[in-house]
């Protein structure tokens, strides 16, 4: 199916990467993993190059499926790929080369020189592809185009791979604290398992996590009780959201266990900043990178206010840093401080919501109020 902007099955979240071109944007707003999970879902056939730094790698899509990529990274050649397998020697590497200039193929010289048979050929190129779609796993940001276009004739060797798997496998290999950790499911979320779906890919460590999956406990909650740590149970459940196996049901506005002895002003921000951090993400869905600056600048214009809106200073992921707030409400007196704090988070909730109305609309607005609103704790989205 060829993406266009008029394309019904894709998602809204996906609208702002959309040209006449096709789809465009950077990894920073659109990871891959997210990309290959859509091109699947729309059976694209076409062209996904990603470039940064001079590095550009292209994953090649026919139905949905990969079927070839290829990279101008030299390690990325099916030469040092077959020389890592342990297909060739160096000898019969150098060899082959020597015989590339004249417009044949490095596979194929290798074969007729008998330094490895037919298998290995369609075995080195189905790790090669492999690995190329694994190392964007890595990227922290890259500007991307897909392209829907027909497959260039010239390839001849050629794999089928389906997207879900790589996905899957791709998250596997990743460090939980690398490029897509600002991607993992917010720790208020509350998420269940989606009825019905093929479990006989999974590994046994991700049926563990799937099955704390409850519909009740929150994201925060399920770290806590998983025996595989707080890192790869977040990276996981991405994993597991991204392929289709979770989705959201609602979210927490306070985690399940806070600790008694918690300061009364840290735990209303905390149950603030939750809020703030699901309007970023609801915002980054919809609009990419603007989100941060859109979000800055609703705060900053509530400074001139004085009082706390000074010491509010919006972070990573749209939360509020503790810090400064907490050593300004220090300073007023403590009978004033708890409604204090309550008007600022207020009044920077509502600002955020205001500029969530400004750039995508009102019925985004009324999306996250809806989203927002406390209903035992769990709010149904």
């Amino acid at each position: 199916m060829a993406m266009s902007p008029h394309t019904d099955a894709i998602p809204r979240r996906l609208v702002p990467f959309i040209t006449a071109q096709g789809l465009k944007g950077n990894l920073s707003a659109l990871p891959l993993p997210e990309l290959l999970i859509q091109l699947r879902k729309t059976g694209s056939t076409g062209i996904l190059s990603v470039e940064t730094e001079g590095t550009r790698k292209a994953v090649y899509f026919h139905n949905g499926r990969v079927v070839f990529a290829t990279s101008n990274s030299p390690n990325d050649r099916l030469g040092e790929t077959l020389l890592r397998l342990g297909k060739i020697s160096v000898e019969e590497y150098e060899l082959s080369l020597q015989q590339i200039s004249h417009g044949r193929r490095q596979g194929k010289v290798l074969i007729e020189m008998g330094a490895m048979a037919p298998q290995d050929l369609w075995e080195g190129v189905e790790t090669q592809v492999r690995e190329i779609v694994f190392s964007l796993f890595e990227w922290p940001s890259g500007d991307f185009v897909f392209e829907s276009t027909s497959l260039p004739q010239k390839e001849k060797v050629t794999v089928s791979f389906d997207p879900l798997v790589l996905v899957l496998e791709g998250l596997r290999r990743i460090d939980p604290e690398g490029a897509l950790k600002g991607r993992y499911p917010d720790p208020g979320l509350i998420l269940e398992g989606v009825k019905e779906a093929d479990l006989s890919g999974l590994e046994p460590y991700e049926k563990h996590i799937l099955s704390m999956v409850d519909g009740q406990r929150s994201v925060s909650e399920i770290c806590r009780e998983s025996e595989i740590g707080d890192g790869e149970t977040q990276k996981t459940l991405y994993a597991l959201f991204c392929a289709g196996f979770l989705r959201v049901r609602g979210r927490k506005i306070r985690a399940a266990g806070e600790p008694a002895g918690r300061n009364v002003s840290e735990s209303a921000l905390a149950a603030y900043n939750s809020m703030y951090a699901y309007i970023y993400r609801y915002l980054l869905r919809e609009t990419g990178p603007e989100a941060d600056a859109t979000l800055q600048s609703a705060v900053s214009e509530l400074h001139a206010a004085g009082g706390l809106m000074p010491a509010c200073r919006v972070t990573k992921g749209g939360i509020i840093d503790p810090a400064p707030l907490m050593l300004a409400l220090a300073q007023i007196p403590e009978a004033e401080r708890s409604l204090q704090l309550t008007n600022t988070l207020n009044e920077l909730l509502y600002a955020m919501l205001f500029a969530v109305r400004k750039s995508i609309g009102a019925d985004h607005e009324a999306n996250i109020l809806k989203a927002l609103r406390p209903d035992s704790m769990l709010i149904e989205v």
